[in-house]
């Protein structure tokens, strides 16, 4: 048996705020239905966009940001 407090974890995505049927289909094809789905769903990579220099100082080959 389950613990109360953790009932919620296991609601459906879409009882979040901004997620409706159409982001919960795409979230459970990525993730899983629930939200502690989520909560297991490690990133896959990150970009760090920190760097945002001028367009004469930027260096080829980095990512930057305006």
């Amino acid at each position: 048996m389950r613990p109360e407090i953790l009932f919620a974890l296991f609601s459906s995505i879409t009882s979040l705020d901004g997620v409706g049927p159409r982001y919960g289909k795409l979230f459970a094809t990525l993730a899983g239905e629930h939200l502690v789905d989520l909560c297991w769903h490690l990133p896959a990579g990150i970009i760090d966009r920190r760097y945002a220099p001028t367009l004469a100082h930027a260096r080829p080959g980095r990512i930057a940001s305006m």
